[in-house]
């Protein structure tokens, strides 16, 4: 009787195993799929631009697709689009749209740094610029007084912190 006993209780074990290795698998295969399906819409995203774009996602430090990723690329001011993307989400969150202003001083201005907004506001000791002209600045001019004065207008580094994270874990959680 209790070699039979054993035999269930081996067999059970081994189904037990099979069954938690098959799922396993299948949710590997589901990760893989969900993996391809992002590189597809990265690659259509891409797909006949005029560009040289390259894209990275890593996801739990184990799978990274993307595109173009074994090219080298400057970071230069890639911080400054985040931080205009949480001045799109300050300005939703507070009511403000593109023509809003924000007051800025010439004590948020630097003088020493890369900023083509100072040939028109230098002499300036207090202006109204509107979000729509501080975004143009920081994003097509890559101005790092306005990219400052974002960080100063919007969030903070903290908030602009979980800003980022919000995003990073909206796309995680399409994948899972």
């Amino acid at each position: 009787m209790k070699r039979y006993s054993y035999n269930i209780a081996y067999e059970l074990s081994f189904i037990i195993i099979l069954v938690i290795t098959a799922s396993c698998l299948a949710h590997k295969n589901n990760c893989s799929r969900k993996l391809q399906a992002l590189q597809n819409e990265l690659n259509e995203l891409v797909k006949g631009k005029e560009a040289k774009i390259g894209i990275a996602v890593i996801i739990n430090d184990e799978d990274t697709i993307g595109i173009n990723q074994c090219d080298t690329f400057p970071m230069l001011s890639v911080y400054k689009f985040p931080i205009a993307l949480s001045l799109r989400e300050y300005a939703i969150l507070n009511g403000y749209n593109l023509n809003s202003k924000c007051r800025v001083t010439s004590s948020d201005l630097l003088y020493d740094t890369y900023s083509p907004m100072l040939e028109k506001y230098s002499a300036i000791d207090t202006v109204m610029i509107s979000i729509r002209e501080l975004l143009a600045y920081s994003l097509q001019q890559s101005d790092n007084n306005a990219s400052d004065i974002i960080l100063k207008v919007s969030l903070y580094e903290f908030t602009l912190l979980n800003f980022v994270m919000v995003v990073i874990f909206s796309v995680i959680s399409r994948l899972y």
